[in-house]
């Protein structure tokens, strides 16, 4: 199911192509892996998963299989993982759409998958707790 949304797709990077088209070992096993993730999401939610993947450019369909392995992590924590929850806000505009959502503790949190492929833009020195170069969240006692 995950491939027939990889062949649809014509705008895939070079990373979602080797694992469209490899013939090799590790590709398969990719592929295999994938669609157990994709298996193991709730049944509602494939059709919505294929058409964003058959359908999105290259970050998002990177994004979306990030995703599906983010929610495989978390299965195999039983963490209870719910893949791309509807959260209800106070109001129709504070509506949340996270990519998942976890409970530990009886406590749900929200989580959203982000891809790094430029960490200048998303590395930024902290500057809280009195760190002045963010190298560390530790002071020496």
């Amino acid at each position: 199911m995950l491939l027939g949304a990889l062949q649809a797709n014509q705008h895939l990077g070079e990373w979602a192509k080797w694992l469209r088209d490899s013939t090799t070992q590790p590709a398969r096993v990719t592929r295999e892996f994938l669609e157990l993730c994709f298996a193991n999401i709730s049944a509602d939610k494939h059709r919505s998963l294929h058409r964003r993947i058959s359908c999105a450019d290259e970050r998002n369909i990177d994004a979306a299989l990030y995703e599906l392995v983010a929610h495989e992590l978390f299965r195999r924590l039983h963490l209870n993982p719910k893949f791309a929850p509807k959260l209800s806000g106070p109001s129709p505009r504070s509506n949340l759409a996270p990519d998942l959502m976890v409970r530990v503790g009886g406590q749900d949190f929200i989580a959203d998958v982000f891809l790094t492929n430029n960490p200048t833009r998303t590395i930024r020195p902290l500057s809280f707790l009195g760190l002045s170069d963010g190298s560390s969240f530790f002071r020496e006692a």
